[in-house]
C-alpha cells in the first residue's frame, strides 16, 4: 500500500504542476538574463539611494543615533560584494517567481521559482551574481606560509574545509533557525500570528516592561572593573560581526525604510506601544530597523545550491578565530592598507597629524563624510576643529571612547614588537617582522583572555561539568520559571508578556537568571559561552599551545603575558594592577610598571643561516598540502 501511496500522491503533485512546467520552455536564457540584470539594477539603486541619503544627513548635522548604528554597522569591502551578490541572487528568484505568476495566474504559494528552472539555469543565476564563488572550495596548496602564519581571512585554517571559519561565511547554528515561514521570514514578521497559542509581544513592551531601570538602582560591581565589560566587547569584535543589510529602501516597492513602518525586506521596524515611557506612540509610530544581511545561496536560494532544508542564514564578517583581526583586518584588502608599506620594519599606520606624548595614534578614515565630526555641534563653536573618525581592522572601532582607546593601545603594542624584533633579528624582512609581531598579539589576546573566561565567568568549571551543567531544566509554568531565575516577581511579568516560558526570547531570558557562583552570568549563558570557547580553542590549528605554532620557549614566555604589561608598554600610566580585570584593592593594589613582568623575546632570536633554513622548510610544508 505505501509503493502504491507514494505513486499516487507522485502522480498528483505531477498533474497540479503540469501547466507551470510548461513554460519552462518561455523562460530561456534572455528571460534568465534580463531577471538578473533587473534584481542587479533594484538592488544597486537601493544601495546608492541609502548610501547617499546616509552621507547627506552625515553634511547636513542632522545625524541621529540610529544613522550612526547602521553606519557602524555597514558592511564594507569583500563583505559588502557578499551582500549584495546575496541580494541579487535573492531579489533575481523574486522577480522571477512573480512573473511567472503573474503571467500564468498561478497561486503565489502553489511554485517556488527555484521549480521553474533547470539545474543550467540555477548555476547560471549564482555564477553571473557572484554567488557561485562565494561557496566555492579555495586552494590551500597557493597560500604561501600557510603552515606558519594565518591568513587575513582564515581560509585554510582548518585545511580539509578551507571556508570553515573564515570571514564572510555563515554563522554556525546549534540549533535550527525559527521563521515565520520557516525559510526567511523573521518571527513576529507577522504580529497577530501566534506561537504555543500566545501571540509574541512588542520588543519594545519587553523593554520597557522587564529591562528598563534607573541609574540609582544601578549598583557598582564590587570586584570586577569596567575592563571587564570593555575587554569582553573587544574580544566579541574580533570573533563576530553581523552586517546590516546596507539598503534603507525596500528592493520590491521601492518604500523608504525610514519613512514607514511598513514591513517589507529588508525594513523590519519595531512597533512603539501604546503610552510608552519616552518615545511618540500611534499607528505610524515606529522605530527604523533593518534585517541582518543573508548569505549566499541561504533561504529561498538555497535550491541553488542544492540545500534542501532552504532556511536564510546570517552571515559573519569576521573569521571565528581569536587572532586580532580588529587590530589587522579580517579582509587581505583590509589587512594590507592597515599596514606601514612605505619601510620595511613591518609596522602599522600611524595617525600623521597628532602624536600622544610622543606615543602613536590611530590612523584617520579617508572615507567621505565624518559622522565622528560633532565637536562643533556639542560645544556651539562653529570654528571648533573637527576630528575625523579612526580606522582600524574593525569598523565599530570608534563605537565608544574606551573601545579605541583599547585599540590605540594594541596598534602602539604591535609597532612596539615589531620595533624589538627589529633589533633582535636585523636580518628579518619588514613581511617576516609583520608576521611575526601578528603572531605573537594573537596569543596575547588568548592568554589573557582565556584566563578571563575560566576564572571570572564560570569559576571551577572543567569540561565534564559544563557538559553536565548544559542539561539544564526547561520551565513549563511560573512556579518552575520562578525556581530557576529565584524571582517570582520577574517569572509572573515575563510571561504576562510572553504566555509561556517556550516564547521567551533567549536573549532575555538569559539576562533575567541569577549569575552562577562567583560568575557574572546565569546558567545558560555560561553554558554557550564556555561551550563556544571551547570550540574556538579546539577548532583552531593555529592556537598558541598547539605543537608548531610556537616553541616550547616561547610558549613558556608567553605564559607570562598580562594586560597589566600590554597597559605599562604603551601608556604613560605609571602604576597599575597585577589584575587590571578586578578592583585594585587587597592584594590587588597598583604596582610601579618596573615590576610588572615584561615578555623576554629572546626565544624569538635567530641566526639568518636558521632563518633560511626555516623558510625552505616552511615552503616545502606547503607544497605537501
Amino acid at each position: 500500500m505505501k509503493p502504491f501511496s507514494s505513486l499516487l500522491a507522485l502522480g498528483q503533485c505531477l498533474m497540479f504542476i503540469q501547466p507551470a512546467l510548461s513554460t519552462q520552455e518561455s523562460l530561456g536564457g534572455p528571460f534568465i538574463h534580463s531577471s538578473i540584470e533587473e534584481a542587479k539594477r533594484l538592488v544597486d539603486e537601493a544601495y546608492k539611494y541609502s548610501r547617499e541619503k546616509s552621507l547627506e544627513r552625515v553634511r547636513g548635522q542632522s545625524i541621529r543615533p540610529s544613522d550612526v548604528l547602521r553606519l557602524l554597522k555597514q558592511p564594507a569591502r569583500d563583505t559588502r560584494s557578499a551582500v549584495r551578490s546575496a541580494d541579487y541572487l535573492e531579489n533575481t528568484l523574486r522577480l522571477i517567481h512573480e512573473k511567472v505568476h503573474r503571467t500564468h495566474r498561478l497561486h503565489k504559494r502553489s511554485l517556488n521559482a527555484t521549480d521553474l528552472l533547470t539545474p543550467q539555469e540555477l548555476d547560471t543565476i549564482a555564477r553571473v551574481t557572484g554567488c557561485a564563488a562565494r561557496v566555492s572550495k579555495p586552494s590551500c596548496r597557493t597560500t604561501p606560509n600557510v603552515n606558519k602564519y594565518r591568513t587575513a581571512t582564515s581560509v585554510c585554517n582548518n585545511l580539509k574545509s578551507p571556508r570553515l571559519g573564515a570571514s564572510n561565511t555563515p554563522f554556525t547554528r546549534w540549533l535550527p533557525a525559527q521563521y515565520d515561514d520557516g525559510v526567511s521570514r523573521p518571527k513576529s514578521w507577522d504580529p497577530n500570528r501566534s506561537f504555543n497559542n500566545f501571540v509574541l509581544p512588542l520588543v519594545r513592551e519587553v523593554s520597557n516592561r522587564i529591562l528598563a531601570t534607573n541609574d540609582a538602582s544601578v549598583e557598582s560591581d564590587r570586584e570586577f572593573t569596567h575592563m571587564v565589560t570593555i575587554f569582553g566587547q573587544w574580544n566579541d569584535h574580533d570573533l563576530t560581526f553581523t552586517p546590516s543589510s546596507p539598503s534603507i529602501r525596500a528592493f520590491s516597492n521601492g518604500l523608504d525604510c525610514d519613512e514607514s513602518c511598513e514591513r517589507s525586506e529588508p525594513c523590519f521596524p519595531i512597533q512603539i506601544p501604546l503610552n510608552d515611557p519616552r518615545l511618540p506612540t500611534g499607528p505610524d509610530s515606529c522605530i527604523p530597523v533593518f534585517r541582518s544581511a543573508p548569505v549566499c545561496g541561504t533561504g529561498k536560494s538555497a535550491f541553488n545550491f542544492g540545500d534542501m532544508a532552504n532556511r536564510r542564514e546570517q552571515i559573519n564578517a569576521l573569521n571565528a578565530f581569536l587572532d586580532l583581526g580588529q587590530v589587522y583586518g579580517s579582509e587581505e584588502g583590509l589587512a594590507r592598507d592597515l599596514r606601514d608599506l612605505t619601510n620595511d620594519g613591518g609596522l602599522l599606520r600611524i595617525n600623521k597629524e597628532f602624536t600622544d606624548n610622543g606615543r602613536e595614534f590611530l590612523p584617520f578614515t579617508d572615507v567621505k563624510g565624518n559622522m565622528c565630526a560633532t565637536r562643533r555641534r556639542i560645544t556651539n563653536d562653529t570654528n571648533a576643529k573637527e576630528v575625523p573618525c579612526f580606522v582600524a581592522g574593525d569598523v565599530r572601532v570608534d563605537e565608544n571612547i574606551a573601545l579605541t582607546s583599547i585599540h590605540t593601545m594594541f596598534l602602539r603594542e604591535h609597532n612596539r614588537l615589531a620595533g624589538a624584533l627589529l633589533r633582535l633579528n636585523p636580518h628579518w624582512d619588514g613581511e617576516t617582522l609583520y608576521q611575526e609581531a601578528r603572531k605573537i598579539m594573537g596569543a596575547y589576546t588568548q592568554v589573557p583572555f582565556h584566563s578571563l573566561i575560566i576564572s571570572f565567568l564560570f569559576p571551577n568549571l572543567d569540561y565534564n561539568a559544563w557538559r553536565k551543567f548544559c542539561g539544564l531544566s526547561t520551565p513549563s509554568n511560573l512556579g518552575e520559571l520562578a525556581v530557576v531565575l529565584n524571582n517570582t516577581d520577574l517569572a509572573f511579568r515575563l510571561l504576562q508578556l510572553y504566555g509561556t516560558p517556550d516564547n521567551i526570547d533567549v536573549w532575555m531570558g538569559g539576562v533575567a537568571e541569577p549569575f552562577v557562583h562567583k560568575g557574572r552570568v546565569g546558567p545558560l549563558f555560561a553554558c554557550l559561552i564556555a561551550t563556544q570557547f571551547q570550540k574556538i580553542r579546539q577548532g583552531d590549528r593555529l592556537w598558541y599551545e598547539n605543537p608548531g605554532v610556537f616553541t616550547s620557549a616561547q610558549r613558556k614566555a608567553l605564559k607570562n603575558v598580562s594586560l597589566a604589561q600590554i597597559i605599562c608598554d604603551n601608556t604613560d600610566i605609571t602604576a597599575v594592577s597585577r589584575d587590571p580585570f578586578l578592583i585594585p584593592e587587597g592584594g590587588n593594589t597598583p604596582i610601579k610598571c618596573n615590576n610588572i613582568q615584561q615578555l623576554n623575546l629572546s626565544a624569538w632570536k635567530e641566526s639568518a643561516s636558521t632563518a633560511d633554513q626555516k623558510q625552505q622548510e616552511n615552503s616545502d610544508q606547503d607544497n605537501e598540502i
